[in-house]
């Protein structure tokens, strides 16, 4: 146990050297109001760019203000995200950053399944998952801006939870505050015995320490009760109709999955799961009510 949390201290101290180092000298280019900077920062990916929408409260110290990742949904509508959050993050002084992954650079197994396997289930070099470019545009960010920052919350809806709840499992950043996984239409479960991208068997982190890790982390689970259409884009595989019959299903069938394993185990458990009332699948409206949690 004392390895344990000799090393998580290494790797926190290790993002905050980096952090230190690449903030001597700042070129700003994210200012206070609504914009976009593109970013090919990270090596592997940097012939795959990525617009970053962001804003930043006018009324508001950008020296303090919390950061806040938040990823889109399958229509790829960063722009619209974050322009939707801005009233709350206007009023809880909080600067929204929502990355574009465009289906131009990044398919479907690259953005929501994190882009560990390739289209015909290879694994790819670690370098080159899409998890990878996350904490590196964080730094970016910082970098470029007078954002004192040294950690940051990430949100992500549909697809962006996708995307989130993976990069929570495969990845472990030494710069997340806390995570907000908002209605997958479906899951990877930390179950070494379902073969990827329904469990983790066949993955580098099928394996007890990933798992405990995982449901370790501070991670909170929002879920519209109302999200139970079965629109003609929610997966419909045997796999996905185990998990539950509709997204609001799936994320309880999920939660509880991790909440049993946690108390079968006796492994600490900080998931939490937060159900809006009468809200259905609709990524603009639960990104307001996130952002408003997460600040409140």
């Amino acid at each position: 146990m004392r390895l344990f949390w000799l090393f998580s201290l290494l790797f926190i101290l290790q993002g905050a050297t980096r952090l230190e180092a690449i903030t001597t000298k700042k070129e700003i280019l994210f200012k206070k109001g609504f914009g976009v900077v593109t970013f090919t920062g990270y090596a592997p990916l940097k012939d795959k760019p990525i617009a970053i929408y962001y804003y930043i409260p006018e009324d508001g110290e950008i020296r303090t203000m919390p950061v806040l990742l938040a990823m889109h949904g399958g229509a790829r509508d960063a722009k619209e995200l974050m322009e939707a959050m801005s009233k709350e993050a206007r009023e809880k002084k909080v600067m929204v950053f929502a990355p574009e992954f465009s289906l131009k650079y990044y398919s479907i197994p690259e953005y929501q399944e994190v882009g560990i396997v390739t289209e015909n289930r290879v694994l790819r070099k670690e370098s080159e998952w899409t998890v990878q470019v996350i904490d590196p545009i964080f730094e970016f960010i910082v970098a470029h801006s007078a954002s004192k920052a040294r950690k940051y919350d990430l949100y992500g809806h549909s697809a962006g939870g996708q995307f989130v709840h993976r990069f929570m499992l495969f990845h472990n950043s030494p710069y997340v505050n806390r995570a907000m996984v908002g209605s997958p239409g479906w899951y990877t479960f930390p179950d070494t015995t379902m073969v990827y991208p329904y469990g983790i068997k066949n993955t580098p982190f099928a394996n007890e320490k990933t798992i405990r890790e995982y449901l370790s982390k501070r991670i909170i689970l929002h879920l519209g009760t109302k999200d139970t259409i079965r629109e003609s884009f929610l997966r419909v595989t045997p796999e996905t109709e185990k998990q539950g019959k509709n997204r609001y299903q799936r994320g309880e069938n999920y939660y509880l999955y991790l909440q049993n394993l946690a108390v079968k185990n006796k492994w600490k458990f900080k998931w939490t799961k937060v159900e809006t009332p009468d809200v259905p699948h609709d990524s603009k409206r639960m990104g307001k009510i996130g952002l408003s949690y997460l600040y409140k």
